[in-house]
């Protein structure tokens, strides 16, 4: 029987919201939504969850947004 893992999202200060969710132990999706410019982001491959919260932090930081206080760590999202 296949374990369902519950996603994990990480919000940033500037309304950014990441979400990864794992369809194996070697394969997940990332979402990135950029707030409020209706931009979004969707990766879905062959890699750890290491691998994907990496792809989500780097992708995040390439579009420009550098992190504060106020960025969130990632959660367990029930």
């Amino acid at each position: 029987m296949r374990q369902v893992r519950m996603p994990l999202k990480r919000t940033h200060a500037n309304g950014i919201e990441c979400t990864i969710y794992e369809d194996s132990s070697t394969y997940s999706t990332v979402s990135i939504k950029f707030g409020q410019s209706r931009t979004s982001f969707l990766a879905g491959r062959e890699m750890t969850l290491d691998g994907a919260k990496h792809l989500a932090d780097d992708t995040v930081q390439k579009s420009g947004h550098h992190c504060n206080g106020a960025c969130k760590k990632w959660e367990v999202v029930p």
